[in-house]
């Protein structure tokens, strides 16, 4: 592919917009607070944000020829895009005879442009290549078969002959491959620059013998924030800002100080991971604790260990009906039924009637299949006595019973 630098014969105009929200310096310097033991140094100055337009004229030559206007938008320090459409020129707009660019800047935006294009038309031309191919096979088999017939009707013994169908045979393939292979020539035909105001912010922000030089970029056209500061932990744009004792810029949700110890906490999720749920306090890795039942958050002061081993919060505390108000268990390790009524693992049975759990003292076991069963899934045998589930008695008589009854009364 061909392409044109950029010369003093191009076509070029600049454009420069005006100042429509001008602050005084105090103001800039405000623009963003610093909380916390941090000191600041602020500078500022003017600048310009340049977008640079090129456009170019594509020429692909194959079996046709075509020819296109390709414009390609450089944005300062930013990737090139191309541009759908023909963007409209704002009113406000101040023609001036040079860029607020230097001539070797303005040249290497340009070839970054180019750079972009190329590969923009390289991808349209193997398009193009790809279906100029594809029509260009039964050309080439339509070829092959008239030759191959001419060969055919030569005399057998004429060589000459046949290596002269062979070279034409060869010259017309060139040929035909030659015609379908897309070229691709880029010119450059006219430049146009865009120059925004800018105002250039800068703080040094110090902090027990640490510094940081950080920077932001106001635009002064439209009054938004072309590089806004950014918290260095979640990436959100804030206003508040602090250096961390690892020298990290933070905000002031990422950033907090233990209430119990005092050490410095840098978490993009403070308020979820850092914040006990009973007492509010602050509390750092060390002493803030999970509860392994409901997953809440707890300080140190406020959490509970079962007798398992499990930590928990002061809500997910249960006592065992059986072992006391002494002994701590959590959720996990106790079972509740229906009746509210609470057990550890060890003083549990389980009923087959009614498939709850109830304490050992309030069940029994069934005479005849021998498995716990509540007190509410019991009936005792009329005639003996035992205890039985209500799989396992008919009428309040036990099977056993009932068969002795039945040969008495034969006798």
């Amino acid at each position: 592919m061909k392409a044109r630098k950029l010369t003093d014969s191009d076509e070029t105009r600049h454009g420069l917009l005006p100042v429509r929200h001008p602050k005084s310096n105090k103001a800039f310097q405000n623009r963003y607070g610093v909380f916390g033991e941090s000191a600041k140094k602020f500078s500022c100055r003017r600048g310009w944000h340049v977008r640079v337009r090129i456009w170019l004229k594509v020429t692909l030559t194959g079996d046709e020829i075509i020819e296109d206007l390709k414009g390609v938008e450089i944005p300062q320090d930013q990737q090139p895009r191309e541009i759908e459409s023909r963007p409209s020129t704002r009113k406000e707009v101040s023609w001036v005879e040079k860029p607020p660019l230097k001539l070797y800047e303005l040249q290497q935006i340009v070839e970054s442009g180019l750079r972009f294009a190329e590969k923009l038309i390289v991808a349209k031309a193997e398009t193009l290549q790809k279906k100029y191919l594809i029509a260009l096979y039964p050309a080439l088999a339509r070829l092959r078969t008239y030759y191959l017939q001419l060969a055919e009707d030569a005399p057998g013994n004429d060589r000459e002959a046949m290596d002269a169908i062979e070279g034409e045979y060869r010259r017309r393939l060139n040929e035909e491959i030659r015609y379908t292979r897309v070229k691709a020539v880029m010119n450059l035909v006219a430049v146009e620059t865009i120059a925004t105001p800018v105002q250039k912010l800068k703080w040094l922000l110090e902090r027990n013998g640490k510094s940081k030089e950080v920077k932001a970029v106001l635009n002064l056209y439209d009054g938004s924030l072309v590089s806004p500061l950014r918290c260095d932990v979640c990436g959100v744009a804030g206003r508040a800002l602090e250096l961390s004792d690892a020298n990290r810029l933070v905000c002031a949700d990422c950033y907090a100080h233990c209430d119990i110890c005092g050490a410095e906490i840098v978490d993009g999720q403070i308020s979820t991971n850092h914040i006990c749920a009973i007492c509010s306090r602050i509390a750092c890795s060390e002493h803030a604790l999970t509860c392994t039942t409901c997953g809440q958050v707890v300080c140190g002061d406020h959490h509970h260990r079962c007798l398992q081993g499990c930590r928990i919060c002061p809500n997910c505390i249960r006592h065992c009906r059986q072992c006391g108000d002494k002994i701590i268990w959590c959720k996990i390790h106790t079972a509740v039924n229906s009746r509210g009524e609470i057990t550890c693992r060890n003083h549990t049975a389980f009923c087959i009637g009614c498939r709850e759990s109830f304490p050992v003292g309030r069940a029994a076991t069934c005479s005849s299949c021998e498995q716990t069963i509540c007190l509410h899934c019991t009936e005792h045998c009329a005639d003996c006595g035992r205890t039985f589930c209500l799989s396992h008695i008919e009428k309040g008589r036990c099977s056993t019973c009932r068969q002795m009854n039945s040969q008495m009364t034969l006798f």
